[in-house]
């Protein structure tokens, strides 16, 4: 048999070990990071492909030539600050040069989005867009006067859209 002060001292060392144990037993700690992403994104402007509803979408009546339904191109611009014009309608073909040039000539553009979609026209100058905008639908529309009658031909005139990135 086993003297009690022995057992007595057994337990205490046990005690001593197991308190030592879990006092100074390395603690778990938590530390954390925030792993930062940092692009700078140019402004651009992109145009997709213009359409026209029909082959035939000028008509003359006297000396004007309108059109009868507007051509449309899509407009990207991831910046509201990018402006949109227009220029007037040019002589496209060897019909449309010998006429001369215009006495009065008139574009417009319009957009549900750009300008809060109030038509731009060539004599606007350039307008801010206002908005960031993808595949926005812009119409387009001309009128081309001359001084005299327009005689039978095929003609095809020409409108200058600029989209600049800001």
């Amino acid at each position: 048999m086993v003297p009690k002060i022995l057992n007595r001292r057994f337990a205490l060392v046990a005690s001593l070990a197991v308190l030592g144990a879990v006092t100074f037993a390395p603690k778990a700690s938590a530390v954390t990071v925030d792993v930062i992403f940092q692009g700078t994104i140019a402004p651009t402007c992109n145009f997709g492909t213009p359409t026209l509803p029909a082959a035939n979408v000028l008509t003359a009546t006297g000396d004007t030539f309108n059109t009868t339904a507007p051509g449309t191109v899509d407009l990207t611009c991831n910046s509201a600050a990018s402006t949109l014009a227009i220029a007037a309608p040019v002589a496209a073909n060897a019909a449309a040069t010998a006429l001369g040039a215009a006495t009065a000539s008139s574009s417009q553009v319009t957009g549900t989005n750009v300008n809060s979609g109030t038509a731009i026209t060539n004599a606007a100058g350039a307008v801010a867009i206002g908005q960031v905008i993808t595949n926005e639908t812009l119409s387009v529309e001309m009128t081309w006067q001359d001084d005299v009658a327009i005689p039978a031909g095929t003609y095809q005139f020409s409108v200058t859209l600029t989209a600049v990135a800001l």
